[in-house]
């Protein structure tokens, strides 16, 4: 399991970033009219597709072969398009104190990068 997260970092810090970037208020940046309906959507699709693409470079540095599992990729898809899902449920429900859950759900951060650097004790 400890191979795993040392090859997903940038997904992992990237993630972070959308759920960062996608709990703070811009206020009436969109309303402007320099963005058409729908362009939060199309920036949405943006920062998952980087997801998907930090994810599969980490699991292609972790796999032995060229080859890539099909359950996989799959997977890595399904679990970019569940964490979107999750965040426009937060959105809708929570829109504007998500930024306190996101200060409340740091330590938890914290304590996952102190287990992923905790030497093996044989």
């Amino acid at each position: 399991m400890k191979i795993f997260f040392k090859y997903q970092g940038p997904a992992f810090l990237w993630a972070l970033l959308i759920l960062i970037l996608c709990s703070v208020s811009f206020g009436s940046v969109g309303h402007s009219h320099l963005f058409f309906p729908g362009f939060d959507k199309l920036v949405h699709c943006g920062f998952f597709f980087v997801l998907v693409i930090f994810s599969f470079y980490g699991l292609s540095r972790q796999q032995i072969s060229a080859a890539m599992p099909y359950k996989a990729v799959l997977l890595i898809i399904a679990a970019a398009i569940i964490y979107g899902g999750v965040i426009e449920l937060l959105q809708q429900v929570h829109p504007v104190p998500l930024i306190r859950f996101i200060e409340q759900i740091g330590p938890v951060f914290l304590c996952l990068e102190e287990f992923m650097h905790e030497p093996d004790l044989e």
